[in-house]
């Protein structure tokens, strides 16, 4: 199963001046990469407050799942009643890195999990080192 597709996995995501309010995040696929990318530059490119404020709930939609540290069910849609302008600015363009970040992590744990007599080939095959 594809990363992006397992629910089990995900990364939470606490915002900087009030860790407590925590955000679950998953993997995400390039293309879901590529959207944000997109949403937040068109989200930069609206002078309409409100407008922009819709374009960065969207952004959070794309990857984040669930909340703690804030009452109630999380809904993307909900956001706006419980962060300020600042805090849904930062989780809508710093989530995806945490992500990411962790994604990192994870690829270098496995890679230094192997046997330093195994190493994987191109194929992703394990031969015993010369």
């Amino acid at each position: 199963m594809p990363i992006s597709a397992d629910p089990d996995r995900a990364v939470w995501y606490p915002l900087e001046l009030q860790p407590d309010k925590q955000f679950l995040c998953r993997f995400m696929t390039v293309r879901e990469h590529l959207k944000i990318d997109d949403l937040i530059t068109e989200a930069n490119q609206i002078s309409d407050e409100k407008a922009a404020i819709a374009k960065l709930v969207e952004i959070v939609a794309v990857g984040v799942i669930d909340w703690k540290g804030i009452d109630g069910e999380f809904s993307p849609e909900k956001l706006v009643d419980v962060l300020t302008p600042s805090e849904l600015i930062e989780l809508a363009t710093g989530y995806r890195y945490a992500v990411r970040a962790k994604e990192s992590d994870l690829k270098k744990s496995k890679r230094e999990s192997l046997s330093p007599a195994v190493v994987p080939d191109a194929a992703g095959s394990q031969t015993p080192a010369k």
